[in-house]
């Protein structure tokens, strides 16, 4: 992904919003992540307990 140059340009408010916007998706994608090895990490206490 390339950064845009300062001079773009793409208004400040919309490129803020876009920041936001992506923001918003990584605390969505880090929460998933976080589910998913937590669940990983009680399967293989469960397989390892039995």
């Amino acid at each position: 992904m390339k950064k845009q140059p300062l001079t773009s340009r793409e208004p400040l408010r919309s490129r803020r919003q876009a920041q936001a916007e992506r923001k918003q998706f990584q605390r969505r994608l880090n929460l998933i992540l976080f589910l998913v090895l937590t669940l990983l990490a009680l399967l293989i206490y469960a397989i390892l307990k039995w």
